[in-house]
């Protein structure tokens, strides 16, 4: 049987024949019955046959060997031989079918088998047992990611039962803002809104929030996120998630990157202590970005290694949840300059996360990923991608995301030195200033700055940096000080101002240093190179790298305080894989010992850990 696809002939006429036919009417009728199921259990079998004998009749079928197929060891789920349950259905009026899907939705509803009740019920075309049906699996598809699932559940619905319903409109809309179909979203939260009336479900408000977020104004969506929670309960506990997640994005909009941490420290805790994965890997890995937006990349990167850890199947191989913590693992590896690590990394948790069709997620890893096909020189490559982003994005009319689009695009061109294509941008983007997020506006005071220094107007350049150094000090956004610092060493260049650039260039080296963010540097090739020697002494160990990474010739030990013979042994073994147990072994030392040694190691080439100690050590020629 195993060898016959459910089309042929031959076979089912033999089973019809001298299988099927060969059964008393009664057995012939409950395996025609029962067919129609996916699988079922005795108790199943009597609810959609309305026999009270299932469990002596499937052991008579067991020893009779009628290709019935048991699911479990304790033999509780059966099924049939796919090819014969084909056959068995062909027999039964679809009429009878849909009755029996109907019953088993019932009886499969009263077990909390959500899932499969909604199936039958969809099959069977009863809209309003599948409608109730997914309002109470709706939550549990969230939390899981199921977004798929559940589109298909609602899909399956007709359009006048939903738009008659506020609490399928609602989850309607949620789902298609999830998914990023932004016009779709608002037009079901309109629709809820209608339906609903005057006093609007919790779980609406919040996705008011979010459309005010993405649509509209950021600063506007940090009171109605406010009270979108004060209106959600604990049965709401999912959407009470979200908006701390939206809370947190319109808080990072507008420069509180603060704010956002505590915010999202709370999610992290939430999506915790309500045992929601969904919520948990989204609030873990947003927070990740915050701390990295403070320059503490190394907290971020332990962050999403400890969560990637956590979400793996039975063979320690990533599920889809953990896609999330591996892009933004590649995110940190290219500001690292680890570009064969961060390519790794982005292509695998993309297409770990495809299935959830996020397309904020997906957006921001195809931005992530163009800007390192442009680190390695794949030019073509970076703009095909920028553009296949802008097609989706329009597609989807998803306009909040545009002008994000068109400024990571000019920064792109700029580098690769298409000045005038990006002169028009400016033109746009310096008269949206005042209306667009903070977020956004520093973007854009960056890459206007940079254009600028193309356009040779430094005077220019260092104007718009003034306007944006106070706000990112203010805020703690070092991240961006980092760039601004990169961006006016340039400006004071172009000016004649040696001593203004080198003590701009070491500020930025020095908040970059401790936490290895190289490829800023590399990204603004030649005239950030020929300044780092004379700032050297802001971070000797950091600077060498820089410069090996640029190619330019290092000498050996081009360290301060260089590596001592027994911290050059450790290093060596720690490059060679062993762990500190066992390089104390090799050593004839106690393990605090390595440990002390490693500290002294870090702290001279400037690292925080094992591999970047290896690393660094490589780049310099110490190993």
């Amino acid at each position: 049987m195993a060898e016959f696809g459910g089309s042929n002939r031959y076979v089912l006429d033999y089973l019809l024949a001298e299988v099927l036919q060969q059964q008393p009417e009664e057995r012939r009728t409950f395996l025609q019955e029962t067919a129609v199921l996916d699988r079922f259990t005795a108790e199943l079998a009597d609810a959609v046959t309305g026999r009270d004998d299932s469990a002596a009749l499937l052991r008579e079928l067991e020893q009779a060997n009628l290709f019935l197929v048991p699911l479990d060891g304790r033999r509780q789920w059966f099924r049939y031989h796919r090819l014969f349950a084909d056959l068995l259905r062909s027999e039964l009026p679809m009429a009878r079918q849909a009755a029996i899907q109907s019953r088993a939705a019932r009886w499969l509803a009263t077990k909390n088998l959500l899932p499969e009740a909604i199936g039958y019920a969809l099959a069977a075309a009863e809209p309003v047992q599948a409608a109730a049906l997914i309002k109470q699996a709706a939550l549990g598809a969230f939390r899981q990611g199921e977004l798929a699932t559940l589109h298909a559940w609602l899909t399956g619905l007709p359009a006048a039962q939903i738009e008659a319903d506020a609490e399928l409109a609602a989850n309607f809309g949620w789902l298609h803002w999830l998914m990023g179909q932004g016009a779709e979203a608002g037009r079901y939260a309109a629709v809820a809104q209608i339906v609903k009336g005057e006093r609007p479900l919790p779980r609406l408000i919040s996705l008011q929030a979010c459309l005010t977020l993405t649509q509209t104004n950021s600063q506007l969506a940090i009171p109605e996120a406010q009270r979108a929670l004060a209106e959600l309960d604990a049965s709401e506990q999912f959407f009470r998630n979200m908006v701390l997640l939206i809370l947190a994005e319109a808080q990072n909009a507008q420069g509180d990157v603060a704010g956002s941490v505590t915010t999202l420290q709370a999610a992290v805790a939430s999506g915790r202590a309500s045992d929601d994965p969904f919520m948990t890997v989204g609030a873990t890995v947003n927070l990740a970005q915050a701390l990295n937006m403070q320059a503490k990349r190394s907290e971020a990167v332990t962050l999403c290694q400890a969560l990637a850890a956590e979400f793996v199947d039975g063979q320690s191989q990533p599920l889809p949840m953990a896609g999330l913590a591996l892009v933004t693992l590649g995110e940190l590896a290219y500001q690292a300059n680890e570009l064969a690590e961060a390519e790794r990394l982005i292509l695998r948790g993309m297409a770990l996360i495809e299935p959830f069709e996020l397309m904020g997620a997906d957006i921001s890893g195809q931005l992530a990923l163009a800007m390192l096909r442009q680190a390695q020189g794949a030019q073509a490559e970076a703009r095909q991608m920028i553009q296949a982003v802008r097609q989706r994005i329009q597609q989807a009319r998803f306009d909040a995301y545009e002008p994000l689009l068109a400024t990571v695009e000019a920064e792109l061109l700029l580098r690769q030195g298409a000045v005038a294509a990006v002169a028009r941008w400016g033109e746009t983007a310096v008269s949206r200033l005042d209306q667009v997020s903070y977020a956004q506006r520093e973007l854009d005071l960056l890459v206007l700055a940079r254009l600028r220094l193309a356009q040779n107007q430094p005077e220019a350049a260092l104007d718009f940096l003034a306007t944006l150094a106070g706000a990112v000090q203010r805020a703690a956004r070092w991240l961006v000080q980092i760039s601004v610092s990169l961006l006016q060493a340039q400006a004071y260049v172009a000016l004649g101002q040696a001593a203004e650039a080198e003590d701009a260039l070491a500020t930025a080296i020095r908040l970059a240093a401790p936490e290895n963010y190289r490829r800023l540097f590399l990204n603004e090739g030649e005239s950030i190179a020929a300044m780092l020697p004379a700032v050297r002494a802001a971070a000797p160990a950091f600077v060498a790298g820089l410069l090996a990474d640029f190619g330019q010739n290092v000498a050996a030990q081009p360290l301060l305080e260089p590596l001592s013979e027994r911290e050059l042994e450790v290093l060596r073994l720690v490059a060679d894989g062993r762990s500190n147990r066992e390089i104390a072994g090799e050593l004839f030392v106690t393990v605090g010992t390595v440990k002390k040694h490693l500290n002294n190691v870090y702290g001279k080439l400037g690292v925080a850990r094992r591999t970047e100690a290896v690393a660094q050590a490589q780049r310099l020629k110490l190993l």
